[in-house]
């Protein structure tokens, strides 16, 4: 039987994102190394730099066309989050979600002073 990172309708990738502060920054998507194509989101690694606990922020942004007109929503999928000092966290701990394509995650922490990195795994998925 062939390994999963074998086939040509998946690839494994993630996307590294360094010195996020309070300004939203997209860590997956079109904008940054993002991808083209539908994914399954499998973690979202955060890394506190700050020597303080901060607070995170993740959401998504969404484009769907209902009834022809081009429409955008923003969900939150992780509101005010405690992130303890040096420290790094799994945010999904174990359960993934899907992107379509064209949709962005962005990130901010409630501060400016407030640094933290991150980085995204995610199954692209190729199948035609």
């Amino acid at each position: 039987m062939a390994s999963p990172t074998s086939y040509p309708w998946v690839n494994f990738l993630s996307t590294p994102r360094p010195n996020i502060n309070s300004t939203p920054v997209s860590i997956f998507g079109d904008n940054y190394l993002g991808s083209s194509h539908a994914c399954i989101i499998d973690s979202i690694f955060i890394c506190n730099t700050t020597n303080r606990d901060i607070f995170v922020y993740v959401k998504t942004l969404t484009e769907r066309l209902i009834d022809s007109v081009l429409t955008a929503q923003e969900t939150f999928k992780f509101y005010r989050r405690a992130i303890p000092a040096l420290k790094t966290i799994e945010l999904l701990e174990g359960a993934g979600f899907n992107m379509e394509q064209g949709d962005l995650l962005y990130a901010y922490s409630d501060q400016f002073n407030n640094l933290f990195d991150s980085n995204v795994s995610y199954r692209e998925l190729r199948e035609q």
